[in-house]
């Protein structure tokens, strides 16, 4: 499995995770257990994304790269979610975020494998 299937993969885990947990506790906060699930998620997602982000770059780079991107996600969704005076209406629109992208991804992935060459290389097409 190769990084970009696994951080879309975690995407949809925890968008998945975040919706279901804000649906059911609508009208109030989420269930602190299943947020942290959900936020593990999240960083996974995040931190799996940025390793892809500098694909031919040295292991260093990679690392920065890997710790500075959910961190700034994470920093991101405070923002947006601290407004709020319950905390299940940003949970779920970013699980739901998290689901369409995650889905895509995978979805696109999918696609672009069964795309590709033959094994056989040239000769095997003629």
């Amino acid at each position: 499995m190769d990084a970009s299937r696994a951080a879309f993969g975690a995407a949809l885990l925890s968008g998945l995770v975040w919706v279901v947990a804000g649906a059911l506790d609508w009208g109030g906060d989420v269930n602190p257990v299943v947020y942290a699930v959900g936020l593990v998620g999240f960083v996974i997602a995040f931190a799996t994304f940025g390793y892809t982000l500098v694909d031919h770059a040295p292991v260093w780079l990679r690392a920065v790269v890997s710790i500075a991107t959910p961190a700034l996600a994470y920093m991101v969704w405070i923002a947006v979610s601290d407004p709020f005076a319950n905390d299940n209406l940003p949970v779920v629109a970013a699980g739901v975020v998290l689901l369409v992208v995650g889905a895509v991804g995978l979805a696109r992935g999918r696609a672009e494998r069964a795309a590709a060459a033959p094994v056989g290389g040239h000769r095997a097409t003629r």
